[in-house]
């Protein structure tokens, strides 16, 4: 919030950005329309803040590259399941998702 003041009753997480709009448009208003437009880099700083536009659109776009990739990866198969986990299975000590799904189906005890 533009108040300065958080959740908390601290300074808010963007009001230092909006310190920074604020006193860039105090330098620049006198210039008039073109003075206002030396403010849009801190403006766009303080927008990002709140919002986290570019942020979230970055973390998109690195998701799909991952899903990409991973598609185009081959399909591991999953490691067989040794004799050591096995006993895993035995009465509530269920641990690894394997074994307890083979527990659960009946074909290990």
């Amino acid at each position: 919030m533009a108040s300065g003041f958080g959740l908390n009753g601290g300074p808010g997480r963007c009001y230092a950005f909006w310190q920074e709009v604020l006193g860039c448009y105090v330098v620049n208003s006198p210039e008039g329309e073109t003075g206002k437009k030396k403010c849009t880099p801190a403006l766009d700083d303080y927008y990002e803040c709140l919002h986290h536009r570019k942020e979230a659109l970055r973390t998109m776009k690195m998701q799909a590259a991952y899903r990409k990739a991973e598609a185009a990866s081959p399909a591991r198969t999953p490691p067989a399941q040794s004799k050591s986990a096995a006993w895993v299975c035995s009465g509530r000590k269920r641990r690894l998702l394997q074994c307890c799904h083979n527990c659960e189906m009946g074909t290990v005890k």
